[in-house]
């Protein structure tokens, strides 16, 4: 068994971080010291990714599932899940300057989005002019809400805590 739906994207990660949610959200989560922790944000309709690269492409494979996808945590550096209000039932893969419509349509409701992040030691580490290595694959299935969790978590993160943020 397989996705019932994927698309791949080059998203402009900037910041460190680019955002999945529903296409309506206005992205209100936050940068708290939990946020920091799992290094990914999470809003009621939306989360933040953070990446390794700064600003830079990225490679994200972005997967719809019919129920919660097998696991195996051996190729991930990290792996986090959220859950995710969709009320449109329409997805955005969005940074500051970038913005993807998703074509699948979504049963409107709560989802369990999984990412698993690869390669993250070979981010740009903030040198604009060359792509990071570092890739993404978001998975989401219907699932009722639950609280974020680590599954596997990367040691090699920078000290992220909000204190140490210009």
């Amino acid at each position: 068994m397989g996705p019932v739906w994927a698309q791949d994207l080059e998203v402009y990660s900037e910041y460190g971080q680019f955002q999945v949610g529903d296409r309506e959200s206005v992205l209100a989560f936050e940068w708290d010291t939990a946020a920091f922790q799992r290094h990914l944000a999470v809003a009621a309709d939306a989360i933040s990714v953070a990446t390794t690269t700064m600003y830079g492409d990225v490679a994200v494979r972005i997967e719809g599932w019919g129920a919660e996808p097998p696991l195996d945590l051996s190729p991930f550096d990290q792996v986090v899940e959220a859950s995710v209000e969709v009320p449109t039932g329409m997805l955005s893969v969005t940074s500051v300057s970038s913005d993807f419509k998703l074509a699948a349509r979504l049963r409107p409701g709560w989802y369990r989005i999984r990412v698993a992040s690869q390669n993250l030691a070979d981010g740009d580490a903030g040198v604009a002019t060359r792509r990071g290595d570092d890739r993404y694959l978001v998975q989401l299935w219907p699932e009722v809400e639950r609280l974020p969790w680590i599954l596997k978590a990367w040691s090699g993160w920078p000290d992220a805590s909000p204190a140490s943020l210009p």
